[in-house]
């Protein structure tokens, strides 16, 4: 399934696009968002200010596509507010 997914941390806000199984769990989307910050490829992120297993306290809310959004939405957000993960 194509995927738009919205993170939020540390008060920046970064969209990453991908393709993926239907049966993915939350703490995969989680993994995979580590692994893609923690590479670059959403840009603002200071990887060097960013302890480890830094998504832990996340979750996942997954909206199904729309007549406006062709592709699922996926919602990763801090459990507090504005992204601060503590």
């Amino acid at each position: 399934m194509q995927v738009r997914i919205n993170i939020t941390l540390k008060g920046i806000d970064g969209e990453y696009r991908c393709e993926l199984p239907e049966t993915v769990t939350d703490r995969a989307v989680l993994n995979m968002m580590e692994e893609v910050i923690k590479n670059g490829e959403l840009p603002g992120y200071d990887v060097n200010d960013l302890e480890e297993n830094f998504l832990r306290n996340y979750v996942v809310d997954c909206f199904p596509p729309t007549a406006e959004r062709s592709e699922y939405l996926m919602v990763a957000r801090s459990k507090t507010s504005l992204g601060l993960g503590y």
